[in-house]
């Protein structure tokens, strides 16, 4: 729910209700600096390619962590018995994986697009 919420914030907006009405407007005065950007609220002209604020995915974040300890630890969530082993590899070597899937994913659109070209 938290995420709902302030899913809007770094526009300055709490609670989408409709497609263009929210619960709440928020005032000018924490967006006037770069310092509390990083908390979600960004100054006018703000840019950055990679910029993911703390509200609201803290929240998200926080609700996958304590699903997981659900499930891990009580075994609350049922998954249906199905273990998936090619996900628990993937998850084993996540950071190999990460770093090879860059470059093979580029050299695939690489090769795709020189094929395109002929």
């Amino acid at each position: 729910m938290l995420f709902w919420f302030l899913r809007d914030v770094n526009r300055g907006l709490l609670g989408r209700v409709g497609l263009s009405t929210y619960l709440a407007v928020l005032p000018g005065w924490p967006y006037r600096n770069l310092f509390t950007a990083f908390l979600g609220f960004p100054p006018a002209g703000f840019f950055s390619t990679d910029y993911f604020s703390l509200a609201p995915w803290f929240f998200l974040f926080l609700t996958g962590y304590f699903a997981n300890r659900l499930w891990r630890d009580h075994r609350r969530i049922p998954t249906g018995g199905l273990p998936i082993p090619l996900l628990g590899t993937l998850g084993r070597y996540s950071l190999p994986v990460y770093l090879l899937h860059q470059p093979a994913v580029y050299g695939l659109l690489w090769g795709l697009t020189r094929l395109n070209r002929t």
